[in-house]
Order: C-alpha cells, then structure tokens, then sequence
C-alpha cells in the first residue's frame, strides 16, 4: 500500500487513485473517549475510582470523487459507496500512513456524499468507520 491510503473491502482511496484524501485529513486516531466504572459515594463528597477502559475508535476519512465528468464521478461514488455498505461482521480497515500499517477491526458506518459539484465531476464524500477494538492489530496495548 502507498502511504496516505485506506482499504476496505479491497477499495483504496487516498494518494494516487480516483479518492483523493480531503483536508482535515484522516481523523479519530488520537486517544479514543474512555469508559469508567466510577461510583458515586452517595452522601459523602467525591467518587470512588473504578476501572477506565477506552471506547470504540470512530475513524472518519473525507475523500472526493475525483471523476472525469460527472457520469464517471457517479459512478465512482457508487464504487465508494459499495466498499462502505454497512456490515453485520467485522471488517477490516487497512491504513498506510508515513510508512506506518494500521489494521483495524469493526464496521464501516457511513458514507455522506455532498453532489454540489457533481456537474464537474467531482463529489465530496465523508467516510466513517467504527473500530470496535480501538486498537490497531499489532499497536502496543498499555492498559494499566
């Protein structure tokens, strides 16, 4: 894979195919929101610490529908569109990103098409997908 990609379902976007990266960039691969266990104290101040664990990583990629016309960018949306159906079963999620791979498990949960520029062959298109384990296959786990 060539860095600054995604795949799903053997579909590629990013650097050097039809679904170019947008700008923010790739999102969600900071420290996803944590879970916690803590208990209120009933009538005392405060609250009694329980064990914190991380949530599901929601990663979002915002790609365009790079197309020739607006046939071929329709028809590149449906391509896209397809790979990012949702899905009952885990999948996975490749990212090739500055000679780093990060595989991860879940389940694709959207792909929003905005079409205001479809006439000259383009379509913006935000994709989301849910890591069930926000951990990445292979990424270190530092649970305390």
């Amino acid at each position: 894979m060539a860095d600054w990609t995604a795949t799903l379902r053997s579909l590629t976007v990013g650097d050097g195919t039809d679904y170019p990266i947008t700008m923010p960039g790739i999102g969600g691969l900071g420290v996803p929101q944590v879970r916690t266990a803590d208990q209120e104290r009933g009538h005392l101040s405060g609250d009694v610490g329980g064990d914190d664990v991380l949530q599901r990583r929601i990663i979002t990629i915002p790609v365009g529908c790079d197309g020739t016309g607006p046939g071929d960018a329709w028809d590149l949306l449906t391509a896209l569109k397809a790979a990012w159906a949702p899905s009952a079963a885990d999948l996975d999620l490749t990212l090739a990103i500055a000679d780093v791979t990060l595989t991860y498990s879940g389940r694709p949960r959207g792909c929003e098409a905005d079409l205001e520029h479809l006439g000259k062959g383009w379509a913006s298109v935000l994709l989301t997908f849910e890591a069930l384990n926000p951990f990445a296959a292979g990424e270190p786990i530092d649970e305390e």
